[in-house]
C-alpha cells in the first residue's frame, strides 16, 4: 500500500511528539504493522485509503500512549533532538517551552501533536478528531496561550 509510505513521516512526527524519539520509531512500526495486518478491513466505499491508513495508524499510536500512561514527551528536556537553537537564549526558550507543554492535558497535547508534530492543518486536525476547525483552532490557541503564560511566569 503506497498510503503506508506516504503517511510514515506524519505518523512519526505525531509519535515523536507524544512518545519522544526513543519510542516513536517502535510505535510507528507497530502502528504500520497493524495497518498492514488489518488491510482487508478497508472498505473503499466508506472512504479513501489515505484517510483509513492515517486513522488506524494514529489510533494505534494513541493506544500506545495510553498504555504507557505518558505525558507528552515533547517536554522531555531533549531540545537538541527537536531543534538546534544557535544561541543560549534561544536554547533556554526552547527548554522553557518544552517544560510548559508538559503541563498540558492529554486532549490539548493530542491536538498539538497532530498540528505541530504531524504537521496537519487545522482543518485536517479537526477532521481527525471529529471537531469543527473553529473549535480546534480555539483549543490550540488556548493551549499555546497557557504555554506562553507559564513561560512568562518563569
Amino acid at each position: 500500500m503506497a498510503a503506508i509510505e506516504q503517511h510514515y513521516p506524519r505518523l512519526y512526527g505525531y509519535a515523536r511528539f507524544r512518545l519522544g524519539p526513543d519510542d516513536a520509531q517502535d510505535a510507528v512500526g507497530a502502528a504500520l504493522e497493524k495497518v498492514w495486518r488489518t488491510r482487508d478491513r478497508f472498505d473503499p466505499g466508506r472512504g479513501d485509503a489515505d484517510a483509513w491508513v492515517y486513522a488506524v495508524g494514529i489510533n494505534a499510536i494513541r493506544d500506545e500512549v495510553r498504555h504507557q500512561h505518558r505525558q507528552p514527551a515533547l517536554a522531555t528536556a531533549q531540545p537538541d533532538d527537536l531543534v538546534a537553537p544557535t544561541s543560549a537564549d534561544d536554547r533556554a526558550t526552547v527548554i522553557a517551552a518544552l517544560q510548559a507543554i508538559r503541563e498540558l492535558g492529554q486532549r490539548d497535547a493530542d491536538l498539538m501533536a497532530l498540528r505541530f508534530g504531524a504537521g496537519l492543518s487545522i482543518g485536517e486536525v479537526a477532521e481527525r478528531v471529529g471537531r469543527t476547525p473553529g473549535a480546534v483552532a480555539v483549543a490550540i490557541h488556548r493551549a499555546l496561550a497557557r504555554v506562553r503564560r507559564q513561560m512568562a511566569d518563569e
